[in-house]
């Protein structure tokens, strides 16, 4: 079965690790999931072999992003609202979206470059230090506020993701398009 594939060539990666086929793998990974999640909710059984090629044709990095930046966002927010193993565990999950983000930052970023494309790269791979001060300013709010509060920075941070996922990320040639 292509899943099977998908799964061996995954294990392969991270044995290997190539981190950027990794994080292709895993972009590929929930998006099979997530048709199979919605295919469940038509009453329909998981996509077959046959219709995943067709699946990853037709989707969009811009839109799959948005997808884990409102997730992220919706399970920071339940932990904040909630306590003990509920709160947790909708915390641990925000991981999954996470590791789906940066390659398709990365890829909405770059886009287009053309010659400029290994300098966008650069400053790109610069910007990480960047998330390294978000923890900083939470830890400086959580002093002062509680740290169940606290994390609305997070949730600002998702929001942003989202706002560059659907909006912020499109190249000029499209925004030239529709001027």
């Amino acid at each position: 079965m292509l899943r099977d594939d998908i799964n061996n060539a995954l294990k392969q990666a991270m044995k290997a690790g190539d981190k950027r086929r990794v994080s292709t793998l895993r972009l590929v990974n929930s998006a099979v999931k997530n048709a199979d999640i919605e295919a469940r909710g038509h009453g329909k059984g998981p996509l077959s072999d046959d219709e995943l090629p067709g699946l990853l044709q037709k989707m969009k990095t811009g839109q799959l992003l948005g997808i884990c930046a409102v997730c992220a966002a919706g399970l920071v927010t339940t932990s904040m609202l909630s306590t003990g193993h509920f709160a947790m565990w909708s915390i641990i999950l925000v991981g999954f979206f996470n590791s789906i983000m940066f390659p398709s930052i990365f890829t909405l970023g770059v886009a287009e470059l053309g010659p400029l494309t290994g300098d966008g790269s650069g400053v790109m791979i610069m910007a990480i230090v960047g998330g390294a001060l978000i923890p900083l300013a939470q830890g400086a709010i959580a002093d002062k506020i509680g740290i169940h509060h606290a994390f609305f920075l997070p949730v600002i941070c998702y929001l942003y993701i989202l706002y560059f996922a659907l909006s912020g990320s499109r190249p000029n040639s499209e925004r030239r398009a529709r001027a």
